[in-house]
């Protein structure tokens, strides 16, 4: 017999308000220092293409990582994985500013600077996202999923003129930001009481069970005599049921999407700032450079 018990509101939920403020303070981080590193190193190297060179080293390496840190979260515990996600990326961060600060900066550092804390990105940047089904129960994942989706839209479209801006009062500032959120995970962190071991959001305790009819009990109800043909039905009834699974959570969320008008909104404005500030950023460095 399945729950019928109504969960609560997730913002009432403190497990998954402290996985927001954390997962929300990485997403940040992560686009901020992102971007920081090919400003950084233009004045450093003089060069464009070797800007873009130090952006293409971060993400390269950011990539060929996230497979192996998926196989990660798979066989050690969450927990850990996002303490150690926050305390590497604070670490890479604070080493880069001190290096900066003390005038010590080279092209090839930087290089492997953003080498480093792109691998780190990729090993252990998901891990709050792969804890989320262990935060909430089965029935609000996907209303969780699309309100995580659509606050990494709306970081990812305002952390560029943001950096940017951020750049511009003084080049340590974007990487300071971006390492204090990295060390705000630890602190959200401790106080999830939720079971974050792999396999835990399998358990009844995290989400419900589907609870399917045992083939023997329906066998008995029939007076121990099970056609073929009624057998054939059953199984493909489970069949057609485990297919629809797939599909289900990827629904559920277009389909929460389409109803959060506010969101949708906030999207949409998102977007003209981020186009204004960037039009604004773009006109002033055209006309610095002409006089």
């Amino acid at each position: 017999m399945k729950n019928t018990h109504t969960p609560k509101p997730l913002l009432a939920q403190r497990n998954y308000v402290f996985w927001f403020i954390g997962d929300t303070s990485v997403t940040i981080g992560n686009f901020i220092g992102a971007f920081a590193f090919t400003l950084l190193a233009y004045p450093i190297s003089g060069s464009v293409g070797i800007a873009g060179l130090v952006g293409g080293l971060y993400s390269i390496a950011q990539a060929i990582t996230m497979i192996p840190g998926g196989m990660l979260s798979d066989k050690v515990n969450r927990r850990t994985l996002m303490y150690c996600c926050s305390l590497a990326g604070f670490t890479v961060l604070t080493a880069l500013i001190g290096v900066y600060a003390a005038g010590l900066m080279t092209t090839p550092l930087l290089m492997a600077f953003a080498v480093v804390r792109g691998l780190v990105s990729g090993l252990l940047g998901n891990i709050t996202n792969v804890v989320l089904p262990q935060i909430v129960s089965k029935n609000q994942l996907a209303q969780a999923m699309g309100s995580n989706q659509s606050r990494d839209a709306i970081i990812q479209i305002l952390s560029t003129p943001v950096t940017g801006f951020l750049y511009g009062l003084a080049p340590e500032i974007p990487f300071l930001i971006s390492a204090l959120l990295f060390a705000l995970l630890s602190l959200t962190t401790k106080p999830i009481t939720a079971d974050l071991n792999p396999g835990a959001d399998l358990n009844p305790g995290n989400e419900e069970s589907d609870n399917p009819v045992p083939v023997d009990s329906v066998a008995q109800e029939n007076g121990g005599k099970d056609s073929s043909s009624e057998q054939s039905v059953r199984t493909n009834s489970v069949g057609t049921r485990r297919a629809g699974k797939k599909h289900n959570s990827l629904s559920e969320i277009f389909l929460w999407f389409l109803h959060a008008r506010a969101m949708a909104m906030v999207l949409l404005v998102s977007a003209f700032v981020n186009f204004g500030i960037t039009l604004i950023l773009t006109v002033i460095i055209c006309w610095t450079n002409s006089s």
